[in-house]
């Protein structure tokens, strides 16, 4: 799990546990269609067809994105994965609230990446959000934290193409996730 960001962001400085290598998460059934929850790829990233609305107050939402968690955290729990396992995190507040609403279910943390230091969840799921201008999203502390609360399984989610072209330190992700199987596209 630590993988990527010892690579990028600690550039091998730090060395993952050995004991946490190979913890898996443990699903009764990999649900139809959600071939991106099977335990063995830990690190995924998912491309959604979505478009950012940013609020009165600068803050950013996105309903494509929200409308996927709500059908990965279904599938999750229906897959024996308890809501208390599961974290929501973004880097927006009006995601967060928009998140909270929709999946109506208060045993799972939701929360801006900044509020998220200092705890970790089996599974966690990065909602990026934005889908043009990734300066807030890429802070590299930001995605450092969004990266490491995973124990056991990491989704990233967001809008492909233009992660690609905007070459930062997401794009390096999704490279990452490539090189092991584990970009998806999500409809």
């Amino acid at each position: 799990m630590i993988g990527f960001s010892q690579r990028y962001i600690y550039n091998g400085q730090i060395n993952p546990v050995k004991e946490c290598e190979n913890i898996k998460l443990k699903i009764k059934k990999v649900p139809e269609n959600m071939a991106f929850l099977d335990p063995n790829k830990p690190v995924i990233f998912l491309d959604v067809d979505g478009a950012e609305i940013i609020e009165r107050d600068g803050s950013r939402s996105n309903f494509a994105e929200i409308e996927t968690i709500k059908r990965i955290v279904d599938a999750l729990k229906r897959a024996g994965i308890r809501s208390e396992a599961i974290g929501v995190i973004t880097p927006f507040r009006a995601q967060r609230n928009r998140i909270k609403e929709s999946i109506k279910d208060e045993r799972i943390e939701v929360n801006t990446v900044d509020s998220f230091q200092g705890r970790e969840k089996d599974v966690i799921i990065f909602s990026v959000t934005s889908t043009r201008d990734f300066s807030f999203v890429e802070d590299e502390n930001r995605l450092n934290v969004a990266f490491t609360r995973a124990r056991k399984k990491l989704i990233v989610m967001g809008k492909l193409n233009p992660i690609l072209r905007w070459n930062g330190l997401l794009s390096k992700y999704i490279l990452y996730t490539k090189e092991r199987g584990g970009v998806y596209s999500f409809q």
